[in-house]
């Protein structure tokens, strides 16, 4: 039971410094991003917000993303919506306005961490010691190229990435139809 929450403890503690990093970086450059996705994703998440999700893709507008991001998208705008329905027009620790890039860029810092956090579980799985698995998240968490992708560049990379380990893990316990699945919401 100790060795457990030991585990549990060392594997958020690293999570909590990948977020604290993410949110500092996000914090220090307001506003950084592919201009063209970044514009993409926040007239999407409004649109979405204001128009839900049926018909879309039949809305004479550019869109070249599957669904599955695009309801995380419409949960953004959802989110976004409520903070201005409460009067907040920015949110500080994002730096930004909700409508703006910044707040876009939390589910791929979130993915960022569910990413670090599978990777530490299937090398448990895998039977590495915890510390070296520790050592694999955190190779993943403190790459800059992660958050260069994600917090920099808002780009969601990493959470087509979630789906994809989640779908190896079920491949390792056979479970040939919910591998099918996760490589479908990957997609």
């Amino acid at each position: 039971m100790i060795e457990r929450r030991d585990a549990a403890r060392s594997i958020g503690i690293l999570l909590a410094s990948g977020l604290a990093l993410r949110l500092i970086i996000a914090y220090l450059l307001p506003g950084s991003g592919l201009s063209f996705d970044q514009g993409a994703f926040e007239y999407w998440a409004n649109n979405l917000r204001e128009f839900g999700p049926f018909g879309f893709y039949e809305r004479g507008f550019f869109a070249d993303y599957t669904p599955g991001y695009l309801y995380v998208l419409w949960a953004v705008g959802l989110v976004g919506d409520v903070f201005s329905r409460l009067g907040i027009e920015s949110v500080p620790a994002l730096g930004g306005d909700w409508t703006g890039v910044d707040l876009l860029k939390l589910p791929p810092i979130l993915a960022d961490l569910a990413v670090a956090w599978l990777i530490w579980r299937m090398a448990l799985d895998l039977g590495v010691r915890r510390r070296v698995a520790l050592i694999a998240a955190a190779i993943f968490l403190f790459n800059p190229i992660t958050w260069f992708d994600s917090v920099i560049w808002g780009q969601v990379d990493s959470f087509g990435v979630v789906f994809l380990l989640l779908g190896v893990r079920e491949l390792w316990r056979d479970r040939p139809e919910r591998v099918a699945v996760f490589a479908t919401l990957a997609a």
